[in-house]
């Protein structure tokens, strides 16, 4: 009887700790209808969020739709582009490669034990400067190096060390450097040095051009298709126009426009893809398809209404009215392959775990430097290393955004509470929706953006 009632005892307690579990989960103060709410007000498809209490993960969830209206519903794995947020996962490896004394802090990153020589062409042009930078420049964005990703420009902004820059060729030459000195991929160390320890087993740096699976990939309004196309297309068959009437002129013929103007919107069609080939090749099927239909629907037009004016000023009224439908489309433009600056494909609950990974207090020293006040900014404002660090109404927050195009996140920790908030979205103004949640969580009502700083 005793040993029943032993028993009976341990399973109440187990049961009563369960239901306590429970009661954490439901009181959170975050509503569906107020998440969804959100979504819809500033177009977002697809959110995965992911809640943090005193350490411990106490919610998460997937919200919308993968891919907008045809997509399937988000659930909590499926993955998402973080876009910047890969920069400070991809700080804490390098700092575990600091621990096991890879690489050196402050050391100049081409003193490592690497063969720079081998290569055929180096990351950075080699001078004086560029082979001073050192992987805490990199870290807390001093290095020099510019934002500018698409298309890498690898010039000196200013001397190393000099002041803060946000940069994403930091960090992507960071990935390089990785490689160079371990004589392995960035995502390979990651698995090794993080994603293993932490629970991270679908986040990878591997980004494919348009994820596949169970993945919510990028989403850009109507209206950003329409943009890229319209306004330079429409620029192209001005300047092409008058250089036809031009020749009209010369040649004492009236009704060249006339009679050519189908040959100018295909010259201007053809112009622009050469021009974004030579700029962005990702973007060039937005602009072909574009094109192709513009084309389409004017000379459909021309038929109908008998004008060529006419048919064309209706064709462009056309593209504008589809510009303000508020439709989101999934088109991946991001440049594949792995990069420290913005190539992780991952969730919030994942996330999360590295959030917890940073919270622990018994985690590597190299990951507690991470949240250390290393640079400031200006007044409440600070960088360490690889994160963003801000004080607010006498507390300390962690943070970091993403920002891809079509992908848009943040994650928000109140270091002394252990209370976190990461949000990651497909959509352009997923970081008006996290903000507000934070707001909500947390109590922190700011602009996460790194525009303070001198960003790029």
């Amino acid at each position: 009887m005793k040993r029943l009632l032993f028993i009976l005892s341990i399973l109440l307690i187990i049961s009563s700790q369960i239901g306590l579990g429970c009661q954490t989960l439901q009181n959170v103060p975050v509503k569906d209808s107020s998440v969804l709410g959100l979504m819809k007000d500033n177009q977002i498809p697809g959110l995965s969020l992911t809640l943090i209490e005193n350490g411990k993960i106490v919610f998460s969830k997937g919200y919308g739709k993968t891919r907008g209206v045809f997509g399937r519903a988000v659930d909590s794995e499926t993955l998402f582009q973080v876009a910047s947020i890969s920069k400070p996962v991809a700080a804490a490896v390098a700092l575990q490669l600091v621990e096991k004394g890879v690489l050196s802090l402050d050391a100049p990153v081409l003193e490592a034990p690497v063969v720079v020589s081998y290569l055929p062409k180096p990351y950075l042009e080699s001078s004086e400067k560029t082979d001073s930078i050192t992987l805490h420049q990199i870290l807390n964005h001093t290095s020099g190096l510019s934002n500018n990703l698409f298309p890498k420009d690898k010039r000196l902004v200013n001397n190393p060390g000099e002041k803060f820059l946000y940069s994403g060729i930091g960090f992507d030459y960071l990935t390089e450097v990785i490689r160079l000195s371990t004589g392995k991929t960035l995502q390979a160390e990651a698995l090794e040095l993080l994603f293993d320890k932490a629970g991270m087993k679908n986040s990878s740096f591997k980004m494919p051009f348009m994820m596949k699976g169970n993945v919510a990939p990028p989403s850009m309004p109507v209206m950003y298709h329409i943009v890229v196309f319209l306004v330079p297309f429409l620029l192209l068959v001005l300047v092409f126009t008058l250089l036809l009437a031009v020749c009209g002129r010369i040649l004492k013929k009236q009704k060249i426009v006339q009679r050519y103007f189908w040959v100018v919107l295909i010259a201007a069609a053809a112009a622009e893809l050469i021009i974004v080939a030579a700029l962005l090749v990702k973007l060039v099927p937005i602009v072909l398809v574009s094109a192709v239909l513009f084309v389409a629907v004017y000379l459909l037009l021309t038929k109908v209404l008998k004008k060529q004016k006419l048919a064309f000023i209706a064709a462009t009224a056309i593209w504008i009215v589809a510009a303000l439908i508020p439709v989101q489309l999934p088109f991946d433009i991001t440049p594949p392959g792995e990069s420290a600056a913005y190539s992780l494909v991952s969730n919030s609950a994942e996330l999360g775990k590295f959030v917890q990974c940073l919270l622990d207090d018994s985690a590597d020293a190299g990951w507690k430097s991470m949240l250390k006040k290393d640079l400031m900014i200006k007044p409440s404002e600070y960088w360490g290393l690889g994160i963003g660090l801000c004080d607010y109404e006498g507390k300390t927050f962690a943070w970091h955004t993403g920002i891809n195009t079509g992908a848009t996140s943040l994650f928000v920790v109140d270091l002394e509470s252990k209370n976190a908030v990461i949000c990651v979205t497909n959509g352009n103004n997923g970081i008006q929706v996290a903000s507000q949640l934070v707001a909500e969580y947390l109590g922190v009502d700011k602009i996460w953006d790194v525009e303070f700083a001198g960003k790029r």
